[in-house]
């Protein structure tokens, strides 16, 4: 018998928490594999995020979600900004199932699977949390140089 003890995944999501509840909530999704395929960072006197036809296909899902606060896309990854209130309750409306719409329509317009399993979820707790997020997503292509993402 193999007793090989085989590497757990690591949970991402907070335990028994609630991802309906009224809140705001950072999330993160990866691109499959963490390529690049979202379009580029062009670097010159600004910097400047340019969408491939991809990214362009993500931007349409993304700015119909009815929760959006703000987004970026980035070459491999996007970070989104929502706000779940009672309207969202009163809809069934959860973080999960808005991020699992989002990967489902995009990766079929697009024509292949085109994000990672999972995703990053943060619950904002507090007004200086939500600007540091705000700040750290509108600003987002300018640090991609230092980005852990940018791999």
């Amino acid at each position: 018998m193999n007793n090989k003890k085989f590497p757990t995944r690591k949970l991402l999501r907070m335990q028994n928490y609630d991802y309906s509840n009224m809140g705001v909530y950072f999330i993160t999704i990866c691109s499959r594999g963490k390529e690049k395929i979202f379009g580029d960072i062009i670097t010159g006197k600004n910097v400047e995020l340019t969408l491939n036809e991809n990214g362009k296909i993500i931007k349409n899902y993304i700015e119909n979600i009815d929760e959006l606060l703000i987004y970026k896309i980035m070459p491999n990854h996007v970070h989104i900004l929502l706000l779940l209130d009672e309207e969202s309750r009163k809809n069934n409306r959860s973080v999960p199932m808005i991020v699992r719409s989002l990967k489902s329509l995009s990766s079929k317009k697009i024509g292949f699977s085109c994000w990672q399993r999972s995703y990053h979820d943060r619950i904002v707790r507090n007004k200086r949390e939500f600007e540091m997020i705000w700040n750290y997503i509108e600003h987002n292509e300018e640090t991609w140089n230092r980005d852990c993402y940018n791999v």
